[in-house]
């Protein structure tokens, strides 16, 4: 960006600072619920930290309660699988039991407290014995729209507009050339905000 794309402005606090010339001009024509220089460049910095998070996060899935316990129930799965082979090779071998009983005497160990310390891992391995129920799965929730469902509140608060505004706002602010990404319709990221309150 060179000089001629920046312009300096009235900033938070008081303060200077110097911003994109088209990004803060887009502010001033498109959203006069900023009226003062602290809203926006509130909006700004809003708009700013959008532009970053539709760049690094916009294809991006949250993952569902459903798939975290998915994902539990494999890796547990996969640790009781290697314990019961582990406990079979130990007990088909010829000299565990003697190598075993040799090293504790070797190390010391305090057979009691060896004794809980086993018995504590045997109760954490049959737990994951039992699977973990799946909850209902949901629909997947897209990172792109936790920011922007998130940018609706912050908007609302930093305005004080109603949430149809603020929504229209946060909408025309990521169908702007300003930032890269899909269109966004207002009534489709109202229903997004809705649907998260439920």
């Amino acid at each position: 960006m060179n000089c001629d794309d920046e312009i300096q402005v009235d900033w938070l606090g008081g303060a200077r600072a110097t911003v994109s010339r088209a990004r803060y001009q887009w502010i001033v024509d498109n959203i006069p619920e900023a009226a003062d220089s602290n809203q926006r460049a509130a909006v700004y910095r809003l708009g700013a930290m959008l532009a970053r998070a539709m760049g690094a996060f916009g294809g991006h899935v949250i993952e569902s309660n459903a798939q975290r316990v998915a994902a539990h129930n494999r890796a547990s799965a996969e640790i009781v699988e290697a314990w019961d082979r582990l406990m079979a090779a130990m007990r088909s071998h010829p000299t565990y039991q003697g190598d075993h009983n040799a090293a504790i005497d070797r190390a010391r160990v305090d057979i009691d407290q060896a004794g809980r310390y086993a018995e504590a891992l045997r109760g954490v391995i049959d737990g994951y014995r039992t699977p973990l129920p799946i909850p209902k799965a949901g629909r997947p929730r897209s990172m792109a729209k936790e920011w922007q469902v998130e940018a609706v509140s912050e908007i609302r608060s930093l305005l004080g507009v109603r949430e149809a505004r603020a929504c229209a706002i946060v909408a025309d602010l990521l169908n702007s050339s300003l930032i890269s990404g899909p269109a966004v319709d207002p009534e489709t990221l109202r229903q997004s905000v809705r649907n998260r309150r439920l």
